[in-house]
C-alpha cells in the first residue's frame, strides 16, 4: 500500500493498537457540506444566504433565506486511496424563514449529517466507523445604526453520536509491532458508540456597499467524545471569520480564516480564497462557475472547483476538492448538491427573472434587426446593382458636317437660334464623355435640360432624357423601399453605429442621383448627436 499521510490514518491504527488511549475528535472529520460551499473552499462564513448549509457553516445566514427550501448533498472522499477504504459523507437539510410585520426576519433550521468509513473486503465492505450529527438551529436579523446595514445572529445545538464497527481487531487487538494480543482493544472498552452534545454560534453583518463579515464559533462547549468516560477526548473549539465582496449582482470573491486545535493541542491555521461568477441567460436560468485555494500550516493545501446551475424553485452544483499536500495517489473528493426551493421568488430573484425576461425580449429584438439590415443590404445591393448594369444609351452617329455649309433662308420668327449640325455633335460628344467618366446624374441631368433647349427635339437627346428620368424614378422608388426599412431600423432602438453606417450606405448610394437626401442628412445630424 503506499504511504497515506493523512490524519485519519490515527484511525486505522487506533482500533488495532492497545498503546492508543483514545481516538482524538479531529482524526476523522467533516469535509464540508454543500458543492458550491467545497467550491469556494467553505469561505462562506459571511456574505449571503447558504440556503441550509448556513446550519453548518454559520447559522447567522438563516436569516437570510427568503423562503423555505431543501439542501441535501453527497460526498466521495479520497478517491484512490489503495488501502480499499471507501469514505462517503452525506447531508439533509430545511429551512423555514418567516417574518412578522415591522419585524426582524427570522428563520428555523433542521439538518442531518452522516459520515462513514468503510473497508472493502473480497465479498463485502465492512463499517470501521460512522458519525451522524443532527442539527437544530435558529437565524435573527436586526437593523444597526451604528454599523450600518444589517447584521444577522444565530446558534445551532447539535447531538453528535460515534460508532465503531465490529471487526475482528476488536476481540483480539494487535500490539505495536501487529502481532495479536488475544485482548480485547482497551480503546473501545466502554463501548463502540458515543453520543454528545455540543453548541455552535454565528454573526453574520452585510452592507450595501457589498462588504459582509462574517464569525462563527463551533463546538462552543468542547463535547467530550472518548469511547470511556475516564478519558478526555475533547471535540476542540474551532473558529471561522470571514468576508465577502459582492461585486455586481453575478460576481463575488470570498476570504476565511478557520482556527482550529487539533491532534496534541496543536493548532490548524487555514486560509482560503475563492471567486464565483454567475452567467444568466433568458431561458435556461443561470450557471455558475467558481474555484478556490486554500494553505495553512501542517503542510495543508487545497484547490477547489465547482459549476452550478440555477432557477428560481431548483439548484444542482457540482464541486470538486484535492487536497495539495498530506495525501499521494488519490482523486480528490467529489460532491453533489440539489436545493428545492418554495414559495415566491426573492426579490433578487425576481429582479434577475425580470433581467433575463428583458435580455430575451433583447436577444429577440437584435434578431429582428439583424434581420432588417439584412433586408437593408439586399435592397441597397440591389439597387447599386441596378445602377452598375445600366445599358448606356446608344451613342448617335451623329452626320459630320459638310465642309461648305449652303446658305438657308431663316424661317420667319423662329422659336430659337438655329444650329448647325456640328455644333450639337460636338455638344453631345461632351456629353457622353461626361457620362463615361461616371459624372454626377444631376450634371448629366443638367447637360440635356440645356441641349433640349438649345438643339430642341433632337431624337437622341430626347430618348437619353426618357431614359434618364426613367433612372431616377426608378432610384427614388428604391430610395423609398430603403428609407422605409432604415426607419423601421430606428423604430427598433437600434445601436448608434448601425444607425449611422446604414446612412452613410444611403448618401453614398443615392448621393448626386437627383433624389433628395436633405431628410437623410438631418437624420444623420439627429443620429450623429446621440
Amino acid at each position: 500500500m503506499k504511504k497515506v499521510r493523512s490524519a485519519f490514518i490515527v484511525f486505522l491504527t487506533a482500533t488495532g493498537s492497545m498503546q492508543l488511549t483514545s481516538l482524538h475528535a479531529a482524526s476523522l472529520q467533516s469535509s464540508g457540506h454543500g458543492a458550491r460551499q467545497i467550491g469556494l473552499g467553505e469561505a462562506v462564513t459571511a456574505g449571503a444566504a447558504q440556503g441550509a448549509y448556513g446550519i453548518y457553516y454559520n447559522p447567522a445566514q438563516l436569516a437570510l433565506a427568503a423562503n423555505p427550501e431543501i439542501s441535501m448533498d453527497y460526498a466521495k472522499l479520497l478517491l484512490g486511496l489503495t488501502d480499499n477504504s471507501n469514505l462517503e459523507e452525506s447531508y439533509l437539510g430545511f429551512i423555514y424563514p418567516w417574518k412578522r410585520v415591522r419585524g426582524p426576519n427570522q428563520a428555523l433550521g433542521l439538518a442531518r449529517s452522516l459520515f462513514s468509513l468503510e473497508s472493502r473486503t473480497q465479498d463485502r465492505l465492512v463499517n470501521l466507523f460512522s458519525e451522524e450529527v443532527f442539527y437544530l438551529s435558529y437565524g435573527r436579523s436586526f437593523t444597526t445604526r451604528m454599523l450600518g446595514g444589517q447584521m444577522q445572529v444565530g446558534t445551532t445545538v447539535k447531538q453528535i453520536r460515534r460508532t465503531f464497527g465490529d471487526v475482528r481487531t476488536n476481540n483480539n487487538a494487535l500490539d505495536n509491532t501487529g502481532k495479536a494480543t488475544n485482548r480485547a482493544d482497551p480503546v473501545l472498552s466502554g463501548g463502540r458508540e458515543k453520543k454528545a452534545m455540543s453548541l455552535d454560534l454565528g454573526w453574520n453583518w452585510r452592507h450595501a456597499s457589498g462588504w459582509s463579515l462574517g464569525l462563527s464559533m463551533g463546538d462552543i462547549n468542547e463535547p467530550n467524545l472518548a469511547l470511556d468516560p475516564k478519558i478526555a477526548d475533547k471535540l476542540r473549539r474551532s473558529y471561522r471569520v470571514g468576508t465577502a465582496y459582492q461585486a455586481g449582482p453575478y460576481l463575488v470573491f470570498v476570504g476565511n480564516l478557520e482556527l482550529k486545535n487539533r491532534i496534541e493541542s496543536v493548532q490548524d491555521q487555514r486560509i482560503a480564497l475563492g471567486a464565483e461568477r454567475l452567467i444568466p441567460t433568458a431561458q435556461f436560468g443561470s450557471f455558475g462557475f467558481r474555484g478556490s485555494l486554500g494553505i495553512g500550516n501542517r503542510s495543508w493545501r487545497t484547490v477547489a472547483a465547482g459549476v452550478s446551475w440555477k432557477s428560481n424553485a431548483l439548484s444542482v452544483d457540482y464541486g470538486f476538492q484535492m487536497p495539495l499536500g498530506g495525501l499521494e495517489s488519490i482523486q480528490g473528493n467529489h460532491r453533489i448538491s440539489l436545493t428545492i426551493r418554495f414559495g415566491e421568488a426573492p426579490p433578487e430573484e425576481e429582479i434577475m427573472d425580470l433581467y433575463r425576461k428583458e435580455r430575451k425580449a433583447r436577444e429577440r429584438l437584435e434578431r429582428e434587426i439583424e434581420t432588417v439590415v439584412g433586408d437593408f443590404e439586399k435592397l441597397l445591393a440591389a439597387s447599386e446593382a441596378r445602377a452598375r448594369d445600366i445599358p448606356a444609351a446608344p451613342v448617335a452617329q451623329v452626320p459630320q458636317a459638310p465642309k461648305e455649309i449652303p446658305m438657308i433662308q431663316a424661317p420667319a420668327a423662329p422659336e430659337r437660334p438655329k444650329v448647325s449640325d456640328s455644333e450639337f455633335a460636338l455638344a453631345w460628344k461632351l456629353y457622353q464623355e461626361r457620362k463615361k467618366s461616371l459624372a454626377p446624374r444631376a450634371e448629366l441631368v443638367r447637360i440635356l435640360r440645356h441641349m433640349l433647349d438649345t438643339f430642341g427635339d433632337r431624337r437622341e437627346v430626347k430618348r437619353e432624357w426618357e431614359s434618364m428620368q426613367q433612372e431616377i424614378a426608378r432610384d427614388r422608388k428604391d430610395f423609398e423601399q430603403i428609407w422605409a426599412n432604415y426607419k423601421r431600423l430606428a423604430s427598433m432602438n437600434a445601436s448608434k453605429e448601425i444607425l449611422y453606417r446604414a446612412l452613410q450606405r444611403i448618401v453614398k448610394r443615392f448621393e448626386g442621383s437627383g433624389v433628395d437626401l436633405a431628410e437623410v442628412q438631418r437624420e444623420m445630424d439627429r443620429v450623429r448627436s446621440k
